[in-house]
């Protein structure tokens, strides 16, 4: 068995690099916390099946589930909204910019 750093291709300056890096992806997810946790709450309150092309037991476990990821059973690293958009027979979601 090899260790890391014998079968690391990286240079020195390369390995800082990809670590600086790292740390910014960290700092964006730790910074981006908050706002995220918020929106998982803010769409399990806003669920409503009168609205919604789903029966109210399917709403009520989309509800119980974003409230169970919110109350810090799951780490939020990323978050984008979508647009769901038919085209003919097909349904596509499109990703909505800015929100990545």
């Amino acid at each position: 068995m090899t260790s890391t750093s014998e079968s690391s291709t990286h240079s020195p300056v390369e390995t800082v690099a990809v670590v600086a890096h790292g740390r910014v992806d960290v700092r964006e997810a730790v910074e981006d916390w908050p706002k995220m946790h918020e929106k998982a709450v803010s769409i399990a309150e806003s669920l409503d099946a009168d609205e919604l092309p789903v029966g109210e037991s399917e709403v009520e476990e989309a509800r119980e589930l974003l409230e169970w990821l919110a109350d810090e059973h799951f780490t939020f690293l990323g978050f984008r909204e979508y647009k769901l958009e038919r085209q003919g027979d097909d349904e596509l979601l499109r990703a909505i910019p800015g929100t990545a």
